[in-house]
């Protein structure tokens, strides 16, 4: 057969195109697949994150991942941490602690302050329930040698004191009453390798009825305890840190015990060089006597001028506080109980709403930062109050109609639902402005305050009563001063007749211009910026009560709750 041009061209392409095709390939396609909704990576690589991605301070698990087709990463369970991670160079606690203390050198020489203004009790263990070994005074610095967190998540420092007869003690102090000089990171101090396996009370820790007397040495005539042999101790003129000292007690001193506070922590002695004072039990042996027979005895609190808190309230306040334990108070939350002065609205900062904020001062009252340590926790500080409200008088904390119905239950005042809500060991109350304008019957106030208190009492709330102050000067007060004058009487002779603490601000106010308040003649004078400086107390009225408040805080968590 013959072929035409044409057709043979047709021919010869077709044989190049096939030749080429071959080229290209060592085997002819085969059927299209079908596309997966997963990938069909079958390779299973390891992927080391490079040094970025590892965190600052937490090492992270280099994972062998694998690439399965539903792209699940499965890390290895034989990982170790990358060589590269960068850790802060500190030791940890020991998994079987001992009673040896074997700190690691400090990595720099950081150095704490004792910012209690009574001073602190130093420990041999990172918690209180470790018996105490000495104590500081306020301002004191050491090197900090180690530190540890303890199940409470509280820092603990050791330090290292002399206890003045040239012995040198190893103790532990709490972050609550000493801080690191400028703020230094805590990571920069050593942490400790051990720590004491469990405290190891000393014999006097918890009075017994058991007696064991002592063979040795021998005690005096009247002599019934001794001071613990490794220890020097201060004698006080009080139960408690914050009384003034009275000289020292040395190691086996003799003693005679002729009383004890409520819970035995502080005895009354008599000394055998003809002195008399409080030291603290943990630090005396007893001789054949049962401690709790020994009269409980009551001593006036320290406290700054304008404060009342005599040995009869402290008596009467600590019965409070105990009843309160049983009902499961709170040692450490404080309620508010007051008007617009107190809370904080649209146009007032109300009482320490620079606390949480971190937007505050103590200036020259440095020594009250154990008191905002110790109430911090529960955040108390510029905390929204039912009992606390724009417009509140005395009988608004007692009506339910003035309840707010998203917090309380049906029927409960605005005191019973902060009560129940809070559980609070202590209320400061600060009312009286709204009732002297809207009723002017101080009858009436002294009445509805009387059930504040008394509805307080009965759930083992310690209730602490604050004069108020106005510009007396002032023409809208004009009208008002005998009830302004008839009230707060009335504040003073309720404190006394229950025997309650007392915050006399309008009488420290009156130093102040316009006796603290700002235009209007009755709200306080504040920061417009909202901060707290209580160096600002000598001129500013928000500043002023603070202060006060803040005190008092102190005062019974140092004379009555232990803190």
């Amino acid at each position: 057969m013959r072929f035409t041009t044409r057709q043979i061209a047709i021919i010869t392409l077709i044989l190049l195109v096939t030749l080429l095709l071959a080229a290209c390939g060592e085997s002819a396609p085969g059927p299209t697949p079908t596309p997966s909704a997963t990938p069909t990576q079958t390779q299973t690589p390891t992927i080391t994150p490079t040094p970025t991605d590892l965190p600052t301070l937490t090492p992270s698990i280099t994972p062998t991942i694998t690439l399965t087709p539903s792209q699940t990463i499965v890390p290895s369970p034989t990982n170790t941490l990358p060589p590269t991670s960068t850790l802060p160079p500190s030791a940890t606690i020991s998994a079987t602690p001992t009673a040896s203390l074997t700190p690691t050198a400090s990595l720099t020489p950081v150095k704490v302050i004792v910012q209690s203004e009574v001073g602190a009790y130093v420990r041999s263990g990172p918690n209180t329930n470790y018996p105490v070994v000495g104590e500081v005074d306020a301002n004191d610095v050491f090197d900090a040698l180690a530190f540890t967190i303890n199940n409470e998540g509280d820092a603990w420092y050791l330090i290292r004191l002399d206890d003045g007869a040239g012995h040198l003690i190893d103790g532990w102090i709490s972050q609550w009453v000493a801080g690191r000089v400028d703020d230094v990171p805590l990571g920069l101090i050593a942490q400790a390798v051990t720590i004491p396996a469990s405290p190891t009370p000393l014999p006097s820790k918890t009075p017994t009825p058991t007696i064991t007397p002592s063979p040795t040495p021998t005690m005096p005539p009247g002599g019934n305890a001794r001071i613990y042999p490794a220890s020097r101790v201060n004698l006080r003129s009080g139960p408690g840190l914050g009384f003034a000292k009275r000289g020292m007690m040395e190691p086996s001193d003799p003693l005679q015990l002729i009383g004890r506070n409520p819970n035995a922590s502080w005895y009354e002695i008599n000394t055998f060089d003809g002195r008399t004072g409080w030291v603290l039990s943990d630090l005396v042996v007893l001789y054949n006597i049962n401690a709790d027979l020994l009269p409980v005895k009551w001593v006036d609190a320290v406290v700054p001028n304008g404060l009342t808190l005599t040995s009869a309230r402290l008596h009467r306040v600590y019965e409070i506080y105990e009843y309160g334990q049983q009902l499961g108070n709170r040692t450490d939350t404080f309620i508010v109980v007051g008007d617009s002065t107190s809370a904080t609205t649209k146009d007032w900062y109300g009482l320490f709403y620079a606390v949480p904020r971190g937007n505050f001062s103590l200036g020259a009252y440095s020594t009250l930062q154990g008191a905002l340590n110790f109430y911090s926790g529960s955040g108390s500080f510029g905390a929204d109050f039912q009992t606390a409200q724009s417009g509140f008088a005395t009988d608004y904390v007692l009506d339910p109609m003035w309840a707010n119905p998203g917090a309380c239950n049906a029927g409960e005042s605005p005191l019973a639902c902060e009560i129940r809500r809070k559980r609070p060991a202590t209320a400061i109350i600060y009312l009286g402005i709204v009732d002297m304008v809207n009723y002017e019957n101080p009858a009436l106030y002294r009445q509805n305050l009387e059930t504040i208190i008394a509805t307080l009492i009965n759930q083992g709330v310690i209730p602490v009563l604050t004069t108020f102050s106005i510009d007396e000067a002032h023409e809208v007060n004009a009208r008002y001063l005998n009830t302004y004058y008839q009230i707060n009487d009335h504040i003073r002779t309720l404190a006394a007749q229950y025997n309650l603490p007392l915050i006399e601000f309008q009488q420290a106010a009156k130093t102040l211009e316009h006796n603290g308040t700002i235009e209007d003649g009755r709200h306080l004078y504040y920061n417009l910026d909202g901060s707290m400086n209580l160096d600002q107390s000598s001129y500013l009225g928000q500043a002023l009560r603070e202060l006060m408040t803040l005190q008092m805080l102190d005062a019974l968590r140092l004379y009555v709750f232990g803190g």
